[in-house]
């Protein structure tokens, strides 16, 4: 009786899928960047049907230079990610801001940088959202190599950059998240 309980307990465990959302401050490159990644992760080890995971913004800005942001993250990507049309799919979304059921939807929320971090706390208190289910974590816990809070990319570099600090970030999310369980 013992181990059939231990069993249905098991399969319930892991047949439910975990729901992730990622976030930065306006869902227009790092936040897809990292989606897909995250996806591009989760498929490589065959455990993407244990996880949902989608982008949003964190806050919404107006009057921002998209297409320059946009065309500079995909020129990058392409450069690194294979899987070109995974990410070019997630980019032809339109930008998605945070609601304030994330906060009950998701088992977990994570913010790219410390500024996207606490918007999303200060969104979690202003909602009164503060004893629901979703763990809100960001990658600079995660990732052991710090990187600068600025959302824009200048250059190549800094989404090559990101794109390697969302492998890491991901990798060490979910070593701690299966550590958990």
């Amino acid at each position: 009786m013992l181990l059939l309980h231990c069993s249905i307990v098991l399969y319930l465990k892991y047949s439910q899928k975990r729901k992730v959302l990622i976030v930065c401050l306006t869902n227009l490159a790092r936040s897809p960047i990292a989606e897909s990644v995250f996806r591009k992760m989760m498929k490589r080890r065959r455990i993407s049907n244990q996880w949902e995971v989608s982008s949003s913004a964190a806050m919404y800005f107006e009057d921002l230079e998209e297409e320059n942001i946009i065309r500079e993250a995909l020129h990058v990507v392409r450069k690194i990610d294979p899987d070109y049309d995974e990410i070019k799919r997630i980019f032809a979304q339109k930008t998605r801001i945070m609601t304030k059921d994330a906060f009950r939807t998701h088992d977990y929320i994570l913010a790219v940088d410390e500024m996207t971090y606490n918007a999303t706390i200060d969104r979690r208190r202003e909602w009164n959202e503060m004893y629901t289910k979703a763990q809100v974590m960001h990658f600079d816990k995660l990732d052991p190599i710090k990187m600068t809070n600025r959302w824009f990319a200048v250059n190549d570099k800094n989404f090559t950059h990101f794109y390697r600090r969302c492998e890491r970030a991901i990798l060490a999310f979910d070593m701690k998240v299966n550590a958990l369980m």
